[in-house]
């Protein structure tokens, strides 16, 4: 019995292990952002789970992202690296980030008054540089964890798209000051890490 009990508890420990080692899954970067914090998401992301993806994420911050008082509030990067049969199109960018964004602010569960609403995303094809295309647009959000108000961040985006490979990859940069405050020098300067350059 003792036997019995041990084994068990070797299987259950290793189940544990395992999880947790899954939990850790490590990605490569896709930004060149030091010393900023970053965070990697795997698709399906757990808090926007309907956006239809296979790949990653990576989200970088500056250090006064959560302050409200800081010029960098709100302000910060991330790029999905997917796989992807064609290039996705504004319609799909206004589709998945007004749902990354309600999933984030955990719309669903918060709609207890009318001053709460749904993500709202315009996007617009801008120019188109080689294989990359570029793209401005804004978003009507709930932010739920600093202010518990409506916010607009706007946003520019670049698609990277690798035509043999059947993946893409996009920078999103968002931010609520307006386009021509300082902080979009900042987050202009976020790049493709150097191994997602080819």
């Amino acid at each position: 019995m003792k036997k019995y009990i041990l084994s068990c508890t070797l299987i259950l420990c290793s189940i544990f292990v395992i999880a947790q080692e899954e939990e850790k899954v490590e990605h490569d970067s896709i930004l060149d952002a030091a010393p900023w914090g970053s965070e990697f998401f795997t698709f399906p992301i757990s808090f926007a789970p309907a956006i239809p993806y296979q790949g990653y994420e990576e989200a970088v911050f500056p250090p006064g992202w959560s302050n409200e008082e800081s010029p960098e509030f709100w302000s910060y990067v991330f790029a999905w690296k997917i796989d992807a049969a064609t290039p996705l199109t504004t319609e799909d960018f206004e589709t998945n980030l007004s749902l990354y964004f309600d999933g984030l602010m955990d719309i669903q569960n918060r709609k207890n008054g009318s001053t709460i609403l749904a993500t709202t995303a315009a996007i617009t094809r801008d120019d188109t540089i080689e294989s990359i295309q570029e793209y401005t647009g804004t978003l009507y959000l709930y932010e739920g964890r600093y202010t518990n108000k409506m916010m607009t961040l706007y946003t520019l985006a670049e698609q990277y798209y690798y035509k043999k490979e059947k993946q893409t990859t996009v920078i999103f940069r968002f931010s609520p000051a307006s386009f021509d405050a300082d902080i979009w020098k900042s987050l202009k300067g976020v790049t493709l890490h150097n191994d997602n350059c080819d």
